[in-house]
């Protein structure tokens, strides 16, 4: 079965082109697009899409309200902003507000198909440019590293270990060969990961690593 894709943005040019590319994707496919707000979590009620492509920039202003509502309303919906505003600071808010990725309309198309797959398997996905920021931001405050960042949020350094593999997109079973444990212990360590950080799955926990400066994955770059 693909990957089923709502595209949410207020240019009805846009959502038309980014539903043509997926068009040249075998394994993903668009369910609906959305306008708006109400639009956009009314259909991805109805419509249940692993990943939801989303403009936060809309004219009336509710990009971050749409993010906060598809996560309550289909939390395991992977929410990837596609945006036009190279923004670190509206990244975090993005982030923080349930997305798990953020890349710009400047992406090459393949690189967008890319960035999907990335998000539909649970791993967070940032723009370079925007990752530097992000990274240049966290380096400068009060040198704080990003396992102080999330032993701040109450997890142990075991549970730090396990979030890193998760976000560099192992399994569970890769997770317990890497780190030499069983599948079930893997899988405590992980619950109690989520309920600290708020997550209600992997890739939501993988954004959370990737704004605390853990890790990051992005689009492959053009040599």
């Amino acid at each position: 079965m693909g990957i089923r894709v709502l595209i949410v943005d207020n240019q009805a040019l846009v959502r038309r082109g980014v539903a043509e590319l997926l068009r040249l994707s075998r394994d993903i496919e668009t369910v609906s697009q959305a306008s708006g707000k109400q639009q956009a979590v009314q259909t991805a009620r109805e419509q249940r899409p692993d990943v939801v492509i989303i403009e936060p920039q809309m004219p009336d202003g509710d990009g971050l309200a749409t993010i906060k509502s598809l996560r309550q309303q289909c939390p395991d919906a992977s929410i990837l902003v596609l945006t036009q505003k190279e923004d670190p600071e509206e990244a975090i808010r993005t982030l923080e507000a349930g997305a798990v990725g953020y890349v710009l309309k400047d992406i090459e198309p393949e690189h967008l198909l890319s960035a999907i797959h990335h998000v539909a398997s649970g791993r967070a996905m940032l723009n370079p440019k925007v990752a530097r920021h992000i990274l240049a931001r966290l380096a400068s405050s009060n040198g704080v590293s990003p396992s102080e960042n999330l032993r701040g949020r109450g997890l142990t350094e075991r549970e730090i270990e396990v979030l890193a593999q998760l976000a560099n997109g192992l399994t569970d079973r890769e997770i317990a060969s890497r780190l030499f444990l069983s599948q079930a212990t893997v899988k405590t360590h992980l619950k109690s990961v989520f309920r600290k950080l708020g997550a209600r799955n992997r890739a939501q926990a993988a954004a959370v690593a990737a704004v605390s400066g853990l890790t990051f994955h992005r689009p492959p770059q053009v040599s």
